[in-house]
């Protein structure tokens, strides 16, 4: 089954799947050094953190590969009063034509391989407009979720490696931390 079509099922089955439909601290952090600007979020979901943006005064655009995912992001942007472009697509075909403020990427990259995800962090990073963001999450080889799918090629960051990345820029804020992977489905069930 494409990633795709596991998260139009994963989707449609649950009312809100990831995080109770509350943003990600690092996106809640976005506030303590921007108050306006355009955003993308690649690999939004269901939207929790480009409604958050969105809520706060930014201009943002929520791109998913998911048509349902996207739908509830229009749902629930429409019923909140909000302005939220979005967009379905892969950010394996990803071609930006132009820059942002702020360039999000939640707990997307393991879908990704190796090759596949560093070209895009090269993008957003070529991309982000002077003074802008990149805010990234993304699971580490030092974690059970790459130790359950290790056998897969795809992209899980070393030690460090994220920060070695943006070397070249100023990071503002930088963790590495254990998290709890394996969450469950709402009616108690594993999520896949």
């Amino acid at each position: 089954m494409s990633e795709k079509f596991n998260y139009d099922k994963i989707y449609s089955e649950n009312e809100v799947i990831f995080g109770g439909g509350k943003p990600e601290k690092v996106v809640k952090d976005i506030l303590n050094y921007r108050n306006s600007g355009s955003v993308l979020e690649l690999g939004a979901g269901e939207g929790r953190n480009s409604l958050f943006l969105a809520q706060n005064g930014f201009e943002v655009t929520a791109q998913d590969m998911s048509i349902i995912g996207i739908g509830k992001i229009n749902k629930q942007s429409r019923e909140k009063g909000l302005s939220v472009k979005t967009e379905i697509g892969d950010v394996r075909k990803l071609n930006l034509d132009k820059n942002f403020d702020v360039l999000l990427s939640t707990f997307m990259l393991h879908h990704l391989t190796r090759k596949e995800a560093l070209e895009l962090i090269k993008s957003l990073k070529k991309h982000t407009n002077i003074e802008g963001l990149n805010a990234i999450t993304a699971f580490t080889k030092n974690g059970d979720f790459f130790r359950n799918k290790s056998k897969n090629n795809n992209f899980y960051l070393d030690k460090d490696e994220l920060k070695n990345i943006y070397s070249d820029w100023e990071i503002l804020e930088y963790e590495e931390s254990k998290g709890n992977a394996f969450a469950k489905k709402p009616d108690g069930n594993q999520m896949t």
